[in-house]
This record gives structure tokens, sequence and C-alpha cells, in this order.
């Protein structure tokens, strides 16, 4: 009987093509804010939540969207979250 070997060096992740644009947006938008929810111990944003959150954005706008989050003075997430904010 052969043992087989279970080395983590052996396997690979396969991140998940959404096959869509908008889906490539949103994988984006999750890593960066996933990552800064894990380190503060935040449950982490799924893709339906996300998605649900930036239903009224069209895909066009994802993009400059985006840039703005990566380009604001303040962290990603707090400019993210601050501008999706309804304004009275």
């Amino acid at each position: 009987m052969e043992k087989i070997n279970f080395a983590s060096k052996n396997f690979q992740i396969i991140k998940n093509n959404r096959g869509s644009q908008r889906g490539e947006m949103l994988d984006k938008f999750l890593e960066k804010l996933n990552l800064a929810r894990k380190g503060d111990g935040y449950k982490l944003l799924t893709h339906s939540r996300l998605s649900k959150m930036l239903s009224h954005i069209p895909t066009e706008d994802l993009h400059a969207f985006y840039r703005q989050c990566e380009t604001a003075k303040i962290p990603f997430g707090a400019f993210f979250y601050w501008s999706l904010k309804v304004k009275k």
C-alpha cells in the first residue's frame, strides 16, 4: 500500500474565476477589505454581501471607485465605507 504524501507544496490554491468583469472587480475589493477586517477581528465579507452593497454602482464606475479607494489619504476600508454611506 502506498503512503499518500500530503505536503503543502503539492497543493495549489486555485482562485475562483468569476468569468465577468464585475466579478473580478469584486475579487479585488474583497482582497483589500477582508485583509483589514481579518486583522481587526471582524467576520470576513462574502461575495454575495459585497455585491449587494455595490449593486447600485455600474460596472464601469467600479473601476474608478476602486482607484479612488486606493489613492485616498485614509485607509482603503475607511474610504470605502464612508463613500457608500448615504449622505443627507
